[in-house]
């Protein structure tokens, strides 16, 4: 697969969510024994008769030791239809069941904590 094409299957969009979220974790992982604080983990489920399909981890710390407050996150969402694109791109999707698929991946500014200047 190049950088500009979509996954050709549902087999090669598991694997790429698979690497994002395992990216997910070592990211968190790495946090957690760089700072000491541990990251709060909510896994979420869209409803499965809702117009977007999917899972996710959302991991956040607040208050910590090293960072005040910092995120990582990870979806992978399909959709039943997409809208009509703003203009013509000269992309298609691949056939799914359902529709689209789509990973998101974020990993938010983390704000380290100093102590106060004197």
């Amino acid at each position: 697969m190049n950088s500009t094409a979509l996954p050709s299957s549902p087999a090669e969009h598991d694997a790429i969510a698979a690497w994002f979220a395992g990216l997910q974790s070592r990211i968190v992982a790495g946090l957690e024994d760089i700072g000491g604080d541990r990251f709060l983990r909510d896994a979420w489920q869209r409803e499965p008769d809702g117009p977007t399909q999917g899972s996710g981890i959302s991991c956040v710390l607040d208050d910590g030791k090293l960072f005040e407050r910092a995120g990582v996150m990870f979806s992978d969402v399909q959709v039943s239809q997409l809208p009509p694109p703003p203009r013509p791109t000269g992309r298609s999707w691949p056939d799914a069941r359902r529709g689209p698929r789509a990973c998101r991946w974020c990993c938010t500014r983390a704000t380290p904590t100093c102590p106060p200047c004197t």
